[in-house]
């Protein structure tokens, strides 16, 4: 059960990004599913982050069928976790700012040496969704910190390489341009 402090904590944060972050879901992950096949082999034995699961549970199944060893989606919408649970009463769905999971995977339970960390998102990543420069800066810094080096992030969203990249490539990034639609990307961690 969480103290007085740790919910207060945990309000301001939410409240925070709330603020910096535009609420607004489509059905896009379908699309990226199916038109991305590729991306089968980079979730294979992998535990994956979803960053924006939205309503519907987001890739919860897609990567779980692609042979993904683990799941956890963090959104900061209470009717997202609401949903998905519903929907996917066994999946691990986090109400909490993604950034502050991934700066404390050990209070979460998502740290140790077998783990494998991914991130992936499906439309989180453009600038109607996030708005705040910093916050995107931050984000793109602690997917950094979890990714192992040539690990993989994945994300789709409508200025990814307009206005991500510069961001991905400042966590060590490298943008692999594996398709030529512009609103995806995979990138891998490279060694700065």
């Amino acid at each position: 059960m969480a103290s007085d402090d740790e919910y207060k904590n945990f309000v301001s944060r939410i409240n925070k990004v709330t603020k910096l972050c535009n609420l607004q879901y489509s059905n896009d992950t379908i699309a990226w599913t199916y038109t991305y096949g590729f991306i089968d082999n980079l979730v294979k034995d992998k535990d994956i982050f979803e960053i924006g699961y939205g309503y519907f549970g987001g890739l919860a199944e897609f990567v779980l069928k692609n042979g993904a060893r683990s799941y956890v989606g963090v959104d900061i919408d209470p009717l997202a976790i609401k949903l998905s649970k519903e929907k996917m009463p066994e999946m691990n769905f986090l109400w909490e700012d993604p950034v502050y999971v991934l700066n404390n995977l050990k209070k979460f339970g998502l740290d140790g040496p077998d783990k494998e960390i991914t991130c992936i998102s499906s439309g989180v990543m453009d600038t109607s969704i996030l708005k705040d420069p910093y916050y995107i800066a931050d984000l793109i810094n602690a997917i950094g910190k979890v990714t192992p080096i040539d690990g993989y992030s994945i994300h789709s969203g409508n200025m990814i390489r307009h206005d991500f990249n510069k961001y991905f490539r400042k966590a060590g990034f490298l943008p692999l341009n594996i398709d030529s639609a512009d609103c995806f990307e995979v990138y891998r961690r490279s060694k700065q």
